[in-house]
């Protein structure tokens, strides 16, 4: 067990204020400030997962590095954007056990040229289905679009001269492990000593994000640039085939 770590990653809520003027100045109370926040936590903590756990195992795969990757990017060839001969070659970095990998995770980038090239190769069966039914077809894998920002490498050199590098996951079961560590704190009150009164609400949470077949080896509560160095990961296994699956690089 001491060879699959997972980390802790502990995520501040507020503090917000606002007047209880505010509020009777429109007819409402300050209880429309509860559910108005608590709707916007509820969403930022599922993104926040999200975005962790993709960034988490994307960094993952990189330390692994050519065994798993395919970096159609950093490549000569001409057409750099998702294609289907590019996620059969991050399959095939698994060899017999590319059946493993469940779901491709792309951004809508990746996705929409996956789509516009099925529609341009007029493969039978395969453009007019992509035109007909709206989404192109994923070698009989689930795919899940997400435009997180940990699937996106923006102008690597920093200076404008390269494009975007975007991230496509293929996943196999059990590759990402998200769970809530602790349970969440809310705590709100009327602050006074102010020149109104005011409802201040502040929270607190923490989660742990876990990549199969690895162990965390960085510090404590890392921040995304922590998170996401490859020397925070350390892969405990003897093959890549037991890891969280596969990494294609395009533009």
């Amino acid at each position: 067990q001491g060879e699959f770590v997972a980390v802790k990653l502990n995520t501040k809520i507020g503090p917000v204020a606002k007047t209880l003027d505010a509020f009777k100045k429109i007819g409402e109370n300050s209880q429309v400030m509860s559910f108005s926040l608590g709707s916007q936590y509820a969403k930022g903590v599922t993104l926040d997962y999200l975005n962790t756990g993709l960034l988490a195992c994307r960094t993952a795969l990189e330390s692994i590095g050519a065994d798993v990757t395919v970096d159609i990017a950093g490549s000569s060839e001409t057409n750099k954007k998702l294609t289907y001969e590019y996620m059969v070659r991050a399959l095939a970095k698994l060899g017999d056990a590319g059946s493993r990998v469940r779901a491709f995770c792309m951004h809508s980038k990746a996705y929409y040229d996956l789509m516009e090239g099925s529609i341009a190769d007029k493969v039978t069966n395969v453009a007019d289905v992509v035109i007909y039914g709206g989404a192109p077809g994923s070698l009989g894998r689930v795919v899940v679009v997400s435009d997180s920002e940990s699937l996106i490498t923006r102008d690597p050199a920093g200076d404008g001269s390269q494009p975007d590098i975007y991230h496509v996951l293929g996943l196999t079961e059990g590759a990402i492990r998200l769970n809530q560590s602790e349970d969440s704190t809310i705590y709100s009150e009327i602050v006074t000593g102010k020149e109104s009164l005011m409802m201040r609400l502040q929270g607190e949470t923490a989660h742990t994000v876990g990549i199969k077949g690895f162990e965390y080896v960085g510090g404590a509560n890392p921040d995304d640039a922590e998170l996401g160095a490859t020397a925070s990961w350390s892969f405990s296994m003897n093959s890549v085939k037991s890891g969280p699956g596969v990494l294609l690089n395009v533009n």
